[in-house]
Order: structure tokens, then sequence, then C-alpha cells
């Protein structure tokens, strides 16, 4: 159907036809193109499912609730000062800022979270919440969303939580006030294989760029190593975020020194795991990148040997054949005698009109058959490569490192 469209408006705005003829002319091709295409369609019931377990999956994979929610502005809240910094919760599930509010945070808080009061002063702090169902009320059996005056709802698009991410993405860098707060490295209890010491987590940054410059990968993922002996054994299965859940109780003094001397031993074997990453998503992004590449270049050809079909058939179309017709009647009026010089040169005025509209349409068309395989070269050989091109090798970035220790030590 887009080819109708394009060729109604180049018909109305290049080539300068009726507005009525156009009009016309449009019903009757999607007259004739209706119902040529059968688009498969799922029922209701079959949609509905398939959405909600990909939403189930991917949910599990960032471990998006409301507890994770609480947790990370909990931490950012506390970077440098200390938790707890939430009070609560409540018998209905809600939370309360716990005072002092941090001096870093206190504008934002102001502006975004108190409550607004009449004379302008500064209001008080509401409630908080992290999951929407606090309220959803049931009203003649439907789920309504009510938000309440008292509460805020706190999700990933407040401006608390850009603060917090922020705060987060500057602590990776050095010189920043948050790194020197935070830490790569942490260490904490939880499930490990069975015959393993402990389990390193090791999370990277991968980042690939191709050679427009535009960067085309850009992904954070954790590797799970078990460590045995101290080595490191083969990385395990994938496991989604909302499966792995660590305990929060503290880590004593000396399980955090094991931790230190075990990194000791394996520090050497995780540069050369980064380097072995590294290879590895290059040697993957090359050989997509062929496969996109072909199929790129074989859709753009197919466009613009269309769009050149369309110029030249505009070029033979019936405007230049009826301007065509028009001259080639005066020529002929202008061979028969006249008796009035007036109306020879009022033909001959006409003649010169339709020969300069003549060449002006040619050369338009011509122009843009020139211009459109520029374009085409431009595309295919400049762009579309470089696209599709690595620019040197992807990158990866260690972000932090985690190891985490047996519940039970051994």
């Amino acid at each position: 159907m887009g080819e109708v469209f394009d060729a109604a408006f180049q018909r109305r705005f290049v080539d300068l036809e009726d507005t009525h003829s156009i009009i016309r002319g449009l019903d009757e091709a999607l007259a004739k193109r209706r119902d040529r295409v059968q688009i498969p369609r799922q029922s209701p019931v079959e949609n509905e499912r398939d959405c909600a377990i990909a939403l189930k999956e991917f949910e599990r994979e960032i471990d998006l609730t409301s507890e994770t929610l609480k947790s990370t502005l909990e931490i950012a809240l506390g970077l440098g000062i200390g938790l707890p910094r939430f009070e609560g919760p409540d018998e209905q599930g809600k939370l309360r800022l716990r005072i002092p509010i941090p001096p870093k945070w206190e504008p934002l808080i102001d502006d975004y979270l108190r409550v607004e009061t009449d004379s302008g002063q500064r209001g008080a702090l509401p409630a908080i919440v992290f999951d929407p169902q606090h309220f959803i009320q049931n009203r003649s059996g439907r789920p309504v969303f009510r938000p309440a005056k008292d509460t805020v709802l706190l999700h990933l698009g407040h401006p608390l939580f850009h603060q917090a991410l922020a705060m987060f993405a500057r602590a990776r860098f050095p010189g920043s006030v948050e790194n020197q707060v935070a830490s790569r490295w942490t260490v904490r209890y939880g499930k490990i294989p069975a015959g393993a010491d402990a389990l390193l987590l090791l999370t990277v940054e991968e980042l690939a760029v191709s050679e427009l410059r535009e960067p085309f990968h850009h992904w954070v993922r954790t590797v799970r190593f078990p460590v045995k002996n101290g080595e490191l054994g083969e990385p395990l299965p994938h496991v989604p975020a909302s499966d792995d859940r660590p305990l929060s109780r503290p880590v004593s003094e000396a399980d955090i020194q094991r931790s230190r001397d075990l990194w000791d031993e394996i520090s050497f074997e995780v540069r050369e795991i980064s380097r072995q990453l590294e290879k590895e998503l290059t040697e993957r992004l090359q050989a997509q990148l062929k496969v996109n590449k072909e199929t790129a270049l074989k859709e753009e050809k197919e466009r613009f040997k269309s769009r050149l079909s369309e110029v030249e058939r505009a070029m033979k179309e019936t405007s230049l054949q009826k301007i065509e017709k028009e001259r080639d009647k005066l020529l002929e009026d202008m061979q028969q005698l006249s008796l009035f010089p007036e109306d020879t040169r009022s033909k001959e005025e006409r003649l010169r009109d339709l020969e300069d509209e003549l060449k002006r349409r040619r050369s338009h068309y011509q122009e843009l058959l020139d211009f459109l395989k520029i374009e085409q070269t431009r595309v295919m050989e400049g762009i579309l490569p470089k696209r599709y091109t690595l620019r040197g090798t992807a990158r990866v970035f260690p972000v932090t490192v985690e190891i985490r220790l047996p519940e039970v030590a051994k």
C-alpha cells in the first residue's frame, strides 16, 4: 500500500496533476489491492497468553520487583551515610523516609516528594510504596487504580530513581564522590555449586561500535564461575536475576579476609577470562554483522530499484505525452497559413511555453535519476558496508566482582 500512496504523492507534487483525478486514481488502486494480502492473526486468548509468558520471562531476567526497587533506592540514599534509610513498613505496607534527609537528596525530595501546601511552606513527607498493587481497588468487580493523596508510588520513572541510577553510574569511575564510598568488590553468602569452595560472579559491560562510530551493542551481564582449590572452573549456565537471591546477613571479618586471599589466587585468571570474553564476543558479532549486512544490502538494492523504476515510469506517463501531443498539434497548425498575425504569435508563444515545460520536466526527472544513482552508490558502497563492519574489536569491561561463600562455612 505504501507504493500506491507514494505514486499518488508524486503525481500531485511532481507531475502537478489535478487533485480530483489523483483521488479517483487512488481509490481505484486501493480497490484493486484490497484483500490481496492475508495477515495471520492470533486469537485474543492466544495473544494474551503469549504476552503474559514473555512478560514473566522479562520480569525474571531484570528482577524488577518492589523489593529490588526498595533496596536499590535505599542503598543510593545511604551512600556515605549508612543504612537503613526507610522506616516501616506499617500494617498497610507503607514506608517513610528516615530523618534526617541526606543533604544531596534534600532539594530533590522537596521538589518531587513533599506534599504541597496552600501557604507555600514546606509540606509533610508522604508515605511511599514501591508496589502499584497498593493503589488497586475493586470497584464493581473491576480492578481500578486509585492513588492516595498521602502516599507516593516510586517507580523507575520517578526523579528519585533518576538520581539514584546516576549516582551508581558515577560510582563506577575514579575521582567521583560516589566512587569513594562504593566498591566494585563485594562478598556475600548464598548457594554455591556442589563440590565448590566459592562462587565468582563477574559482571561485565559489553560495547561494540561500527565503522560509522555508531554503538550497536551495549549490554551488561553476569558470568558465574565455580572456585575450587584456588582455581576457576568452567562458566556455569545463565541464571535469571530473580532466581539468584543471596543471603542478606552481614559477612564476618574472617570470611572477608578469606575472600581477599581467594581473590589473590584467581585474579590473574579473571584477567584472562576478560580477554577471552572479548575475543568470543568479537567473533560472534562479526558473524552476525555479516548476515545482517547481506540482508540490508539486498533490501536496499530492491528499494533503489523500485524508486528508479518509478521515476523512469513517470518520465513516460501521461503528463509528458499530453504536452508532446499539444506541441505537435501546434506545429501542425502553424504549418498552415494564417490570416491573423496575432493568432500566429500566440501559437508561437504557446509553443515556446510547451517546449520550456517539456525541457523542465525532462531535466527534473533526469536530475532525480542522477541523484538516486549517486545516492545508491553512496549507500550501497559507503554507508551500509561501514555500518555492518565492527570498528576494531568488541570491548568487555569488568564492572563488579562478587565472591559468594557458602551459607554454612566449611
